[in-house]
């Protein structure tokens, strides 16, 4: 579960008759993942009185291709920073890029999945961007096939990740 220390910008939101997950999140600057995790939620269902913290996700993202790191900066000031394991890009991706998220992705097998579905937990994950062949993605150690391109992070570090990147993340890939 996320910390319930208070920070700057966190909220108490209490729901509403109507309300749903997403547009709170939406409306809110973050994302489902965030407010099901700090408010120790396992299924995405709410009910008028509920309280919820939220947390306005507006992060800055720079992956520094020399550093093999994914930088997270709040307000321009360092927050967390992950290991990249591999750099699987293809031959059009030129450094530097700036863009921002674009899709955040859950597939359990062939099919994708969003976060009510019961194999959302044990779904991979991808952050997509809007260049293609930009991904950030899980290293599962099976990323042999020229096809699969991606910044590859470890799982674990993808699952956070996609907890606090929302759609629209900027991101700046640097050298």
């Amino acid at each position: 579960m996320i910390s319930k220390i208070p920070l700057q910008g966190k909220t108490e939101y209490v729901v509403e008759s109507g309300d749903a997950l997403a547009a709170i999140a939406r409306r809110n600057k973050t994302t489902i993942d965030y407010i099901m995790r700090a408010n120790g939620r396992v299924t995405g269902v709410i009910h008028p009185g509920d309280r919820l913290m939220v947390f306005p996700l507006q992060f800055e993202v720079v992956i520094d291709k020399s550093d093999e790191m994914v930088v997270l900066k709040l307000k321009g000031v360092f927050f967390k920073e992950y290991p990249v394991i591999q750099f699987a890009l293809p031959p059009q991706i030129k450094v530097p890029v700036k863009t921002e998220i674009k899709d955040r992705v859950a597939w359990f097998g062939e099919k994708r999945v969003l976060f009510n579905d019961k194999n959302y937990l044990n779904s991979k994950k991808w952050l997509q961007t809007n260049r293609r062949g930009l991904i950030i993605r899980a290293f599962d150690g099976s990323d042999k096939k020229e096809q699969d391109f991606g910044i590859l992070v470890a799982p674990e570090d993808l699952e956070e990740m996609f907890v606090l990147f929302r759609v629209s993340t900027p991101i700046r890939f640097i050298e």
